[in-house]
């Protein structure tokens, strides 16, 4: 019994624990997908099933999806017939059956899972939240209700995909309400599956949802096993799993218009035909999903549900309608046909590659040198007191586009005016005043995004001169928190480099590079100043472990990918560096700070904080990238040191 306690509580704390802002959501960065009904093997002998699923080459199959430039999958792992196309221990004893039977020898899903991970693809899982209609024996061994007619059992002799139409009186086993039987016994299944396949799994789209289920949802709570335990289970082995849930295809229902139709639902199933409904665009601004909830939507590219040869679209159209959604903060998933071998058909992939390609297609020219600075002005240029002389340096640097933090107390009218003394007619800021962020540039600025969702301070998106400049702040609470930054930034500037932009994230990152691991493990003093709070938090939010750094967040932020110029100029430079020269790349403290004072006793607390980083065709024009420790007023003006990068124009061949 007290076993059974602790994996309820266990459950609980996974399901309630996850995040489920759609401002936290990594399918808002996606763009857009590709769905595959996979189900070659329906109705098969157990021989021909299994030979159906090995006949799957994966690494095919990931190769033509990543090069349509999807920013994930959905991929059925088994649908009403019954038969999955991956072992799960769970089912087969449910069923009585052996591996191999009703489901597969080779754990197909695991395969494409991890063929998917190396291409920085994600992978969501299709399943059914009810046990597979189309057999009696099925239904009934899974516990789920049974299909009846006039309230009583139909019977194993009648079809249980009959239709009240035809056969008067009857209702399926979906449109009941679930029973606590059949929610133990589906936790289980799916539970299995999850824990199989952990985080490489970022999401599950359950069919077969009714009305039946949602209006179940709150009677069952009084039961020990509920719809709770079923999705707690479910996300078991990756606690920020997704979740969608379809009840049909009306865009009231499928995009949530009228609300959700789980508690837990964090992406709408977007079951549509086309990207209009009555004429009306099917975009989140007309038909919006509930709070914290993803709009999505998802419809067959070709004749149907994994059925067809061409597409319906041409790629023109779909890039206009996906790139609409997407400036809402919406996602597209396209329906796409596959084979049993795990081929697409070509003229649909010609189609999507070609969608891919324009998406990609925005053409970015340095035509002239390029010079961007980024610094954290302490408080806001300590209070004002170290305004001028910072304004005297950033004039001597000359930069075209210029980040900023810790403008406290600076509104973006402030920031305007202050930036006519370094020349720059354009700025912009995160946020009206406060722990402030900002941007100023030569050139206009438009503002993208800004975003204060899931971070402490948060981020600015600007695109001025032709590129996408991020300007971030990141918050050193714990590692747990601060991953929760880095995804969104790092999966932000994956959707835009996919969509063929130019990126510079910048800012202060609080957070080390393991490419400084070398002499930042022999920063004794200031590992032993950081320890002892950092041994305050919870052992999966410390930043040091064994006595030494660890680099968890630029990491993460580096999987873009994205390009720490810095050090990258600096590798070049010094292959072999001295201590001496190593510590060159410490940006944080200057002697500023009481217990740095000097440089004797600066040494020993040097660290690199804050960072330039670009993705890699900027990162070829970079000819220039450091942090500045001279002149000597950089000692006073801040207690963060400024970083600079310089790039050189492209040549007309280029």
């Amino acid at each position: 019994m007290k076993k059974q306690i602790l994996v309820a509580l266990l459950y609980g704390f996974v399901l309630w624990a996850t995040p489920a802002s759609a401002g936290e959501s990594w399918l808002k960065s996606s763009g857009f997908g590709l769905m595959f009904h996979y189900e070659c093997f329906k109705e098969q002998s157990a021989g021909d099933f299994n030979k159906a699923v090995d006949s799957f080459d994966v690494e095919r199959f990931a190769d033509a999806v990543a090069s349509t430039r999807a920013g994930h999958v959905i991929f059925t792992i088994g649908q009403h017939t019954g038969k999955f196309c991956a072992p799960n221990a769970a089912y087969e004893k449910l069923l009585g059956v052996k591996n191999g039977e009703w489901t597969s020898r080779r754990d197909l899903i695991l395969e494409i899972s991890k063929a998917l991970e190396k291409r920085g693809v994600r992978l969501i899982i299709y399943m059914t939240a009810r046990a597979p209609m189309r057999h009696y024996r099925v239904i009934a061994a899974m516990g789920d209700t049974l299909p009846t007619i006039n309230g009583k059992p139909a019977g194993p002799k009648v079809n249980p995909m009959s239709h009240p139409r035809k056969l008067k009186g009857f209702r399926r086993s979906e449109n009941q309400a679930p029973n606590p039987v059949f929610l133990k016994n589906w936790g289980d299944v799916c539970g299995e599956w999850s824990l199989r396949y952990g985080k490489r799994v970022s999401g599950w789209w359950f069919d077969g949802y009714k009305d039946e289920m949602k209006a179940a949802y709150e009677p069952l709570q009084k039961e020990r096993h509920n719809i709770d335990t079923w999705l707690a289970a479910v996300r078991s082995g990756n606690p920020a799993a997704e979740l969608a849930f379809n009840a049909g295809a009306h865009p009231l229902i499928s995009l949530c218009t009228r609300g959700k139709l789980c508690p837990h639902q964090t992406f709408t199933s977007g079951e549509q035909r086309e990207f209009t409904f009555k004429n009306k665009p099917l975009t989140p601004k007309n038909f919006p999903a509930p709070d914290g909830v993803t709009w999505h939507l998802l419809l067959s590219v070709s004749d149907g549900w994994g059925a067809g040869t061409k597409s319906r679209f041409d790629a023109a159209t779909l890039a206009e309608r996906i790139g609409i959604i997407n400036a809402q903060d919406g996602t597209v998933t396209l329906d796409v046909p596959i084979t049993a071998n795990g081929a697409i058909p070509k003229a649909v992939l010609t189609t999507l590659q070609k969608l891919g390609q324009r998406r990609t297609a925005k053409t970015f020219k340095l035509e002239k040198p390029l010079t961007v600075s980024n610094y954290n002005v302490f408080n806001g240029f300590r209070g004002g007191r170290s305004y001028k002389p910072t304004v005297a340096w950033v004039n001597t640097v000359k930069p075209d586009i210029a980040a900023w933090q810790e403008l406290v107390g600076w509104n973006e009218a402030r920031l305007k005016k202050a930036a006519n003394d370094w020349h720059h007619p354009h700025a912009a800021t995160l946020k009206g005043g406060g722990y402030n962020i900002g941007i100023t540039s030569r050139t206009p600025i438009e503002v993208i995004a800004r975003n204060t969702k899931g971070f402490h301070h948060g981020y600015l998106h600007c695109r001025t001169a032709g590129i996408d400049v991020i300007v971030c702040h990141l918050w050193p609470a714990g590692v747990r928190q601060q991953l929760g930054e880095a995804d969104q930034l790092r999966d932000l500037v994956r959707r835009l480099a996919k969509e063929g932009r130019q990126v510079i994230l910048m800012g202060d990152f609080n957070a080390h590079a393991a490419t400084d691991k070398p002499w930042l493990d022999k920063q004794q003093p200031l590992l032993d100043r950081r320890k002892v709070g950092d041994a305050k938090k919870r052992p999966e939010d410390r930043f040091i472990v064994d006595g030494k750094y660890i680099f968890p967040i630029m990491n993460r932020i580096l999987e873009a990918p994205l390009h720490d110029l810095v050090h990258e100029r600096f590798a070049t430079a010094h292959p072999k560096p001295t201590p001496a020269e190593a510590l060159q790349l410490g940006s944080f403290p200057t002697r500023v700070l009481a217990h740095v004072k000097t440089p004797e006793l600066q040494r020993g607390f040097l660290e690199r904080i804050d960072f330039i980083l670009t993705t890699p065709a900027l990162a070829k024009r970079c000819v220039s990238a450091k942090v500045c420790r001279e002149p000597a007023v950089l000692e006073s003006t801040s207690d963060h040191y400024p970083g600079v990068a310089i790039f050189k124009p492209m040549a007309e061949n280029q």
